[in-house]
């Protein structure tokens, strides 16, 4: 009895001890979230904090949005190529890193779409936004920017049978009559600017 006791208690030491170290890490980590969040840094800092953070609690997945929108709005900044560059793909890193934690979210699968399209992927673009606008489709936003991002791969067919979905949306005319003249222009444009790149914009909400 006293052996079984004896290891029973060993076992309710160690467990104490691990539920210890849990408990420190994620309080450290959420120490460094709150910092990310309630004080002003710069890119680096917030991104170095972001990472401490991560280390020690990988399953804060708003702290991927918040890193990978703070890259990317960074990058959409910045003036050197080679620092724009480094800062897409700490985006990349915090997009892939936060989709393997939650494969719904809207605001990462935006930023994915928006970096392959920035990638001149515009086709992956419209696929990743495509997958998540099927399992979200009654959402009219998610309809409006599928719309926007098959337009900007000048998928414009595909784009006037999205926008179908959104008659009463308010801007359905001015954005159709739009298309169906991009439709109308377009072998004359495939013609004169074969392969012309897609720049589209910067994500609002700002490592794949």
């Amino acid at each position: 009895a006293r052996i079984i006791l004896g290891v029973l208690g060993g076992y309710l030491i160690l467990f104490g001890v691990i539920a210890t170290g849990w408990s420190a890490c994620a309080a450290f980590a959420q120490s460094r979230y709150a910092a990310i969040i309630l004080k002003p840094h710069d890119t680096r800092t917030e991104l170095r904090l972001a990472g401490q953070s991560f280390r020690f609690y990988s399953r804060n997945y708003s702290l991927c949005i918040r890193a990978a929108a703070t890259a990317s709005k960074a990058a959409g900044l910045a003036q050197d190529a080679e620092v724009a560059s480094r800062l897409y793909s700490d985006a990349e890193y915090w997009v892939t890193r936060g989709l393997d934690l939650n494969p719904w979210v809207i605001e990462l699968n935006y930023l994915k779409a928006r970096l392959l399209a920035r990638r001149d992927s515009p086709d992956e673009a419209v696929k990743v936004w495509q997958d998540y606008s099927n399992w979200n489709f009654w959402n009219p936003r998610n309809l409006e920017i599928l719309a926007k991002f098959q337009e900007e791969a000048e998928q414009y067919d595909e784009a006037m049978q999205t926008l179908e979905w959104l008659k009463p949306w308010p801007q359905y005319n001015a954005t159709r009559e739009r298309i169906r003249m991009e439709l109308d222009e377009t072998p004359a444009k495939t013609e004169t600017q074969p392969g012309s790149p897609i720049t589209p914009a910067e994500p609002a909400a700002g490592r794949l």
